[in-house]
């Protein structure tokens, strides 16, 4: 959790293993976020609000450096879901690797957005290369496997009967 903010670019910073982004390859981005107000209480921000607004939500930034060079690429995500203060977020965000992340020297996940003094909590953060789900269209009937006696036995005997 990040306490006291003290402006909305102050961050939750995550060290990244720079090498492992290869460029062109896809990567997804999960983890859940929950937000609080000064007294600690939930605190309820609008995902419509612009950036630097005080009702602005998160945006993930994945901050890199090439020599001195800072470059950052801003994430949002990607879900629908509306954020209920009183309920974790899930963010979501598939994005492709550029040339410049994968020749970074080093890169880190940052975590901003909502106005001073809200406190940002996330947990279960995940990220990694996407693969696209393998979809086999074979087998369309997804339990081939049924068993007789769940067919209900009148059912057979109605079918014998029209013999």
């Amino acid at each position: 959790m990040h306490k006291n903010r003290p402006n909305y670019i102050s961050s939750v910073k995550q060290t990244l293993d720079a090498s492992c982004f290869t460029e062109t390859k896809e990567y997804q981005l999960t983890t859940f976020f929950k937000l609080f107000d000064e007294n600690m209480l939930p605190y309820q921000c609008d995902l419509d609000a612009e950036w630097g607004t005080s009702e602005f939500c998160v945006v993930v930034a994945i901050e890199f450096f090439i020599g001195q060079e800072l470059h950052v690429i801003n994430l949002l995500s990607d879900t629908s879901a509306a954020w209920v203060d009183e309920d974790w977020y899930f963010f979501h965000k598939i994005f492709t690797a550029s040339a410049d992340l994968s020749i970074a020297d080093s890169a880190s996940i940052l975590i901003k957005g909502p106005r001073s003094g809200v406190s940002v909590l996330m947990d279960e953060v995940h990220l990694h290369e996407y693969y696209e789900p393998v979809t086999y269209c074979s087998q369309l009937v997804k339990n081939s496997n049924a068993l007789v006696r769940s067919i209900p036995p009148h059912y057979f005997l109605r079918l014998y009967s029209l013999n």
